[in-house]
């Protein structure tokens, strides 16, 4: 099972989450937003945990991370 973490719950990675949901042997295990709120909306939706900090969320055993911040947070959780 590919386990997959998101940081950042906005319009465009949520269809990507849903995408990946559906898929065999793929599971959204995590997902962190700035706003707890978003990301325990797009948790309840695909069965992923909520983490209040990237940094927490990159902790998880995880194979992949969709960085999905606004443009100019990219490269900060990119290089965590």
């Amino acid at each position: 099972m590919i386990q997959v973490g998101i940081i950042g719950c906005g319009l465009m990675v949520t269809l990507h989450a849903r995408t990946l949901h559906k898929l065999p042997g793929v599971r959204v295990a995590a997902v962190h937003n700035r706003t707890r709120e978003k990301a325990e909306v797009l948790a309840a939706e695909v069965g992923a945990t909520v983490y209040d900090t990237y940094e927490a969320l990159l902790e998880q055993d995880l194979d992949a991370v969709w960085v999905a911040t606004p443009d100019h947070l990219h490269v900060e959780a990119a290089k965590a």
